[in-house]
């Protein structure tokens, strides 16, 4: 049976970010510095590249959020209809609908797991013989705190939806 060969260009994209991967091909620097030129105009042009594409769900979470915050902390106009009649009420919703929107990144669930230390240091003594009861607590955990999570963004993102054309500033 013959093994199978890869083109060398597969090979090389394949360790892209090994650490001598530049010394050992100097002439790729410009290529992949091309390529970061590239997406730097992309982002400008269209407002998104490639990458934000593969998960919007996270570009969402990431760049929504601050957005908000920004518009209550800088913003000097809100709607003046039912339910936001002063400036007050506007930055509070808006600080409500970004702290919901991050409530979603995996990150910040993780966070929230009151078992995750003792199970991180159960993990880094002994890997592969954690304790079961352990183990069992804090993946139930994560699984509450996962679905608390969706459900506050569902409901943020709905209502976000209802004042979405009430986002200009």
């Amino acid at each position: 049976m013959s093994r199978k060969k890869y083109p060398l260009s597969v090979i090389n994209y394949s360790f892209t970010y090994a650490p001598r991967y530049y010394l050992l091909h100097p002439w790729l620097w410009f290529k992949d510095f091309w390529l970061l030129i590239q997406n730097i105009f992309r982002r400008a042009r269209y407002g998104f590249i490639g990458c934000d594409v593969w998960n919007m769900g996270d570009w969402i979470t990431a760049i929504f959020p601050p957005m908000l915050r920004q518009m209550a902390e800088k913003g000097y106009a809100y709607p003046g209809h039912s339910p936001f009649e002063t400036k007050e009420k506007w930055e509070t919703w808006l600080y409500h609908i970004a702290n919901a929107l991050e409530q979603i990144q995996e990150d910040k669930q993780e966070a929230r797991n009151r078992y995750r230390e003792k199970y991180m240091q159960e993990l880094d003594k002994n890997w592969h013989n954690v304790d079961r009861d352990l183990s069992d607590k804090y993946w139930a955990e994560a699984e509450r705190i996962s679905q608390d999570a969706h459900t506050c963004f569902k409901q943020a993102w709905n209502e976000l939806g209802e004042h979405f054309y009430d986002l200009w500033d």
